[in-house]
């Protein structure tokens, strides 16, 4: 799924998701005009109505405007030169990897015993 193709996802569900609001919302005006629900619930039905309008105009110009934000994370000199060793070192960074879960895998030493008697030695037997 490319990010084109999720903010068209988010932005449909946030415009289903904006439609219920504004019926909720307008049933609510009409039921504080008849003197049914009380005047807090407007505020709060208000508060939920506007922050769904807003979160689906983020959608709308996100889903307009992908390109933008992926180049702009493409420009940061971290990200770029990190692209760049790993492009660069394609062996050497694999044998890294391997390394590292290597290491990862190993049992955890005790900080009283040497490392080559930690990875020998087996548990204490239970009696």
């Amino acid at each position: 799924m490319t990010i084109k193709n999720a903010a068209l996802l988010a932005l449909t569900g946030m415009v289903l998701l904006t439609v219920l609001m504004s019926a909720d919302f307008i049933i609510t005006v009409s039921g504080v005009l008849h003197g049914i629900i009380p005047a807090m619930t407007l505020l709060m039905s208000l508060i939920h109505l506007f922050a769904s309008i807003a979160v689906t105009v983020f959608f709308w110009v996100f889903h307009r405007t992908p390109g933008v934000i992926s180049r702009t994370v493409c420009r940061c000199p971290v990200i770029h030169s990190a692209t760049q060793w790993r492009y660069s070192r394609g062996r050497e960074h694999m044998r890294l990897a391997l390394l590292i879960l290597t290491l990862g895998s190993l049992p955890p030493q005790s900080k009283n015993s040497s490392p080559k008697s930690s990875a020998i030695m087996s548990p204490p037997a239970q009696s």
